[in-house]
């Protein structure tokens, strides 16, 4: 993991972005203010919920929800490029450029560089405000490609409100993984006792794991989707072919094993 891009993603989330009347968020109600003395390499890299959602005649069913902490998300997704960076803010700091918005000095920065995209199109550009995302801040960003490589123009969001309270930007290098924030993993590890199920090929295991792309619908790998099992609180149902939900911590209807989330 990069040092100077862990230093630059530490100074994106403690930026001061201001207080004004499209960021309400009271006296420290804002991501800046928030973010102040945190130590971000001694959190988790994700967190999962469980809770039991029980519809009007409907057998219960499993609530998660899972946030990648941002500081681990862009430190493995992101590493910061100083030189276009630097290119970056001498370009926005011209005296055509530099009473502008920032999304506006991005877009005359890449039509200046004749910039393309990773998948060969324009410039891509969004908020992840706006769709699914399991970060734990908002992100504004643009992707573009050029003869210095595959690259995003990032601004976090720091504010209360999405209106408002974001960083300036800062170049990185990305791939294909950047565009990867609604995806996650969550995975029940092996109970059996290795040295009681040597195999002839091999050590019998019974672990399993979900996937979502979206935070809502989560694909079984060899096993059937999460969503298809019901939810309880009985902790005699526990690996019985219900998710037996406990404290915020889900249990595999399977195994019963503790289901741990990963990006």
């Amino acid at each position: 993991m990069n040092k100077q891009t862990q230093k630059v993603i530490k100074e994106m989330l403690t930026e001061n972005t201001g207080r004004h009347m499209l960021d309400s968020g009271g006296a420290q109600g804002r991501h800046w203010q928030r973010n102040q003395g945190r130590d971000f390499e001694a959190e988790p890299e994700t967190l999962a919920e469980f809770s039991i959602w029980k519809p009007q005649d409907h057998e219960p069913k499993i609530e998660i929800q899972i946030t990648h902490n941002l500081y681990h998300w862009m430190a493995e997704k992101l590493e910061y490029n100083e030189r276009v960076d630097s290119i970056f803010h001498k370009y926005a700091n011209r005296k055509s450029q530099v009473d502008l918005h920032w999304p506006t000095n991005i877009e005359n920065f890449t039509k200046y560089f004749n910039a393309s995209s990773i998948h060969g199109t324009k410039p891509m550009g969004a908020n992840t405000y706006n769709g699914e995302c399991l970060l734990s801040q908002d992100l504004q960003y643009t992707q573009f490609s050029t003869d210095f490589g595959d690259l995003v123009a990032i601004q976090i969001h720091n504010g209360a409100d999405a209106r408002g309270g974001y960083t300036k930007p800062r170049i990185f290098d990305c791939d294909e993984s950047f565009f990867y924030y609604t995806d996650a993993t969550l995975w029940a590890a092996n109970t059996l006792d290795p040295n009681q199920t040597i195999m002839p090929f091999g050590i019998e295991d019974n672990s399993h794991s979900w996937h979502t792309d979206d935070g809502y619908h989560f694909y079984g790998n060899d096993c059937k989707d999460l969503g298809t099992y019901n939810a309880t609180d009985d902790p005699q149902l526990r690996g019985k072919g219900h998710i037996f939900v406990e404290d915020g911590d889900a249990y595999s209807p399977i195994n019963g094993a503790i289901l741990e989330a990963t990006a």
